[in-house]
C-alpha cells in the first residue's frame, strides 16, 4: 500500500513546485512577455505559450538616408566644376575663347545643367584667384592709395578709362596718335602738357579703319616705319575685317595681352564699331555692359583704356558729359572725358581749323584748350586755354598799335632777354637802332615811356652808373611784352 502511493506523492510535489515557480521553462535572466489579456481580479491571468509570445522574425528598421555620391551631390559636382575651371585657366595650351566650350563638356557641368553664363562666372573667379585679385577688402584691411597718374597731364589719365569723343572727321584718331607718338618718341610735352612715359606697350583695337589706313596713320606719327613694320611698343593691332568685337572672345583677347604686358595702353577705335553685330542699342543703359566687362577684365593689370566715341550733332552749349552720343551710362562709368569740337567763325558754320578740347574727370579739375594741327597736317599745337586765348587777343590788339620805332625797340629788348635775360640801357638801344647815343637818347626814352605806361610791354629793372657817366636805367620786357614777341616772331629758345 505504501509502495503504490509513492508515485502519487511525487506527482503532487512536482505540481506544487510548478505553481510556486512561474519562471520555470524560461531561460535564465530572460524576460517574460506580458499576456495578451487580463482576467477579473482574483482569477489567474491567461498565459500564452513561448512560441506564440516571441516574434518569428526581426522587426523592420526605418530606411537609412542614402549616402551622397559624386553622381548626385550638387556640392561635390560644383567643386568638380570649379576645379576643372581652374585647370583650364592654368593650362597655357588652352585658348581663352575655348575655355567655355571645354568646361561645358565636363560631366559635372552637364549634370548640374549649367548655362554658359554660369561657366563664364566660374572661369572668371578662377582667373581672379590666379591673378591674385580680391573680390572684397576685408574689415580693417589697408586700402591702396596712390596719387592720380597721367599719360598726358590733365588730358589722358593712366590706369583708368578715358572716353574721347567728337563729331566724325574732327581728328580724334590723329589727335590720340599724336599723343601716343609723343609718348613713344620720348617727348617731354604734348600740347604744352607734361608727358609721363614708363615704356608701356600699346594695343590698338581699331575695327573702324582698314589695316592699310592704320599703317599709314601709324607711320605718320612714328608708330610704324614706311615698310609697315610696327614700332616695338605696339603689342598688337586689329582692323576692319578682322572680326574684332567687344564680345567674350574679344574681351578675352584684350585681357590676355594686358596680362602679358602690365600697364598696357589699349586704344578702342571706335566704341560703336566694336559693338557691331552684338545687338546693343546705343540709347539703352545696357550698352555699357561690354565696356564694364572689359574694364573689369584689365583693371588688375594696371591697363589704360582710351575709348573713341562719337558726339551728338549740334552740341554747342551742351555740357561735356551730355554731348556724347547714346546713353548717359557711357559717360557715367569712365574716369576721364575728353570732348573735342571744331571751332566755327561767330555766326557761321565755317570751321576755323581750330579744335576746342574740354576735359572733365574724377581725378582733376576741368581743363579747356584750343588746339590745331600744324602746317604739316600731322603735328598738333596748343593755342592755350580760353583765358590764355583772351590774353593773346588782348596782347595782339596792343601790338597792332605799336609804332615802327616801338616795335624795333621791343624786338631788341626781347632778343636780349631771350639770349641771357640781359637788360638794356637807352645807350644800348640807341646803338642797336643805329642812333648816336647823345642825339637819339630823347626819342628812345620817349618810346620806352610809352611802352611802359600805355602798353605795359616794358619795365624798369634798376639802374647802373657806367664810369663817370650819369646813372642809366635798365629796361626789360614784361611777360606781356614777351608774349607779343612770341606772337610776332615765334617762340624764342629758352636761355
Amino acid at each position: 500500500m505504501e509502495v503504490q502511493s509513492l508515485p502519487i506523492i511525487v506527482s503532487f510535489m512536482e505540481s506544487a513546485a510548478k505553481e510556486q515557480s512561474p519562471r520555470q521553462g524560461l531561460p535564465d535572466e530572460g524576460t517574460a512577455l506580458p499576456s495578451r489579456g487580463t482576467k477579473p481580479e482574483g482569477d489567474a491571468a491567461e498565459t500564452v505559450s513561448l512560441q506564440n509570445s516571441m516574434p518569428t522574425k526581426a522587426r523592420s528598421k526605418a530606411p537609412a538616408a542614402p549616402s551622397s555620391t559624386h553622381e548626385d551631390d550638387p556640392e561635390i559636382l560644383l567643386r568638380d566644376v570649379c576645379r576643372k575651371a581652374s585647370l583650364l585657366i592654368h593650362d597655357p595650351n588652352v585658348r581663352p575663347d575655348d575655355r567655355v566650350v571645354l568646361l561645358r563638356q565636363n560631366d559635372a557641368a552637364q549634370a548640374l545643367k549649367l548655362k554658359d553664363s554660369d561657366l563664364e562666372r566660374y572661369l572668371a573667379r578662377a582667373q581672379a584667384e590666379k591673378d591674385g585679385r580680391p573680390q572684397i577688402r576685408d574689415e580693417g584691411e589697408k586700402l591702396s592709395r596712390k596719387p592720380t597718374r597721367w599719360l598726358i597731364e590733365d588730358i589722358l589719365i593712366k590706369d583708368g578709362t578715358n572716353l574721347v569723343y567728337a563729331e566724325p572727321k574732327c581728328g580724334k584718331t590723329r589727335f590720340l596718335l599724336g599723343a601716343l607718338g609723343a609718348l613713344v618718341s620720348g617727348a617731354d610735352s604734348f600740347l604744352g602738357k607734361q608727358v609721363f612715359d614708363k615704356g608701356e606697350k600699346i594695343l590698338i583695337c581699331g575695327p573702324d579703319m582698314t589695316e592699310a589706313l592704320w599703317a599709314e596713320f601709324l607711320c605718320d606719327y612714328g608708330l610704324a616705319d614706311k615698310a609697315g613694320q610696327p614700332h616695338e611698343r605696339i603689342a598688337g593691332l586689329t582692323a576692319a575685317g578682322m572680326n574684332f568685337r567687344l564680345d567674350q572672345p574679344g574681351i578675352d583677347l584684350v585681357e590676355e595681352r594686358a596680362r602679358k604686358n602690365p600697364g598696357l595702353i589699349i586704344l578702342i577705335d571706335s566704341f560703336a564699331a566694336c559693338l557691331w553685330g552684338l545687338q546693343c542699342d546705343e540709347n539703352k543703359s545696357n550698352v555699357v555692359d561690354p565696356l564694364l566687362q572689359l574694364m573689369n577684365a584689365v583693371a588688375a593689370f594696371k591697363a589704360t583704356l582710351i575709348v573713341v566715341h562719337h558726339a551728338k550733332k549740334a552740341t554747342e552749349g551742351i555740357g561735356v558729359s551730355a554731348s556724347a552720343r547714346g546713353s548717359s551710362a557711357i559717360t557715367a562709368v569712365v574716369d576721364q572725358i575728353v570732348a573735342m569740337r571744331p571751332v566755327t567763325s561767330p555766326g557761321t558754320d565755317d570751321q576755323t581749323g581750330e579744335v576746342s578740347i574740354q576735359t572733365r574727370g574724377r581725378a582733376s579739375k576741368p581743363v579747356a584748350l584750343a588746339v590745331r594741327q600744324g602746317d604739316d597736317g600731322l603735328s598738333w599745337e596748343s593755342l592755350g586755354s580760353p583765358e590764355e586765348r583772351a590774353h593773346q587777343v588782348r596782347v595782339a590788339k596792343k601790338g597792332d598799335k605799336l609804332t615802327a620805332q616801338q616795335r624795333e625797340v621791343m624786338l631788341h629788348l626781347c632778343r636780349s632777354y631771350a639770349t641771357n635775360k640781359t637788360p638794356m640801357t637807352v645807350t644800348d638801344l640807341c646803338r642797336k637802332l643805329g642812333f648816336d647815343p647823345k642825339q637819339g637818347r630823347r626819342g628812345v626814352t620817349s618810346c620806352l615811356d610809352g611802352l611802359i605806361e600805355t602798353k605795359s610791354f616794358v619795365k624798369k629793372a634798376g639802374s647802373i652808373k657806367p664810369g663817370p657817366m650819369k646813372a642809366q636805367f635798365l629796361y626789360l620786357p614784361t611777360e606781356e611784352g614777351r608774349d607779343w614777341f612770341d606772337q610776332e616772331t615765334g617762340k624764342y629758345p629758352d636761355p
